[in-house]
Formats: structure tokens, C-alpha cells, sequence
């Protein structure tokens, strides 16, 4: 499972939710935050998962984000990631890198 990144973005607590739904389940689902702050989730049929457990995965997510973030970078590495969650095909961004 890929992990989602602030790189585009700073993650809400929808995305955080979300993520750790999937990456509990491995099915998707879909998290939506009103207006007024709450968090409403369709479960797409699955059953739910309690609130500490996803808060449990959350938190070890974040984890994996923090030492990826500590890790020595590879310009290349990390301009492709960008690219492709941008929604480049990894065709296109071949395409890119390899054209001068």
C-alpha cells in the first residue's frame, strides 16, 4: 500500500481515516467531513471497524510517514512520486525523465 503524503497537500482527518480504513481492510470506503465537523463514513458494505482500532492504524501510518520523511531522498525517487500523484502514468513520466 502506498501511503498518502502532505507533499501535495496537508492530510485531513477524512484522508487519515480513510487511508486507515484501507489499509486495516484492504476494501475501499469513503469518508466525508460536514460542515459542522463531523465525519460521516460509508462503510461500502463492509463492517465497521471500531474507532480505537482505526486510531491505532492512524497513528502507526503517521509513524511511517515521519521515518520516511527522516530518510535520505533521491531527487529522481521523489520528483517521480510527486508526478505520479499528480496522476501520470509511469509511461509518461518515463517520457519526461528520458526526453532532453
Amino acid at each position: 500500500m502506498e501511503l498518502l503524503t502532505e507533499d501535495l497537500h496537508p492530510l485531513t482527518e477524512s484522508d487519515k481515516i480513510g487511508e486507515a480504513i484501507y489499509a486495516i481492510s484492504g476494501k475501499d470506503n469513503t469518508v466525508t467531513t460536514h460542515t459542522d465537523g463531523t465525519i460521516e463514513i460509508n462503510w461500502c458494505g463492509q463492517p465497521e471497524i471500531p474507532d480505537q482500532i482505526i486510531r491505532e492504524k492512524i497513528c502507526e501510518l503517521d509513524f511511517y510517514r515521519m521515518m520516511r520523511k527522516m530518510e535520505p531522498q533521491n531527487p529522481l525517487t521523489t520528483a517521480k512520486r510527486k508526478l505520479k500523484q499528480l496522476g501520470l502514468t509511469e509511461e509518461e513520466i518515463n517520457a519526461l525523465i528520458n526526453s532532453k
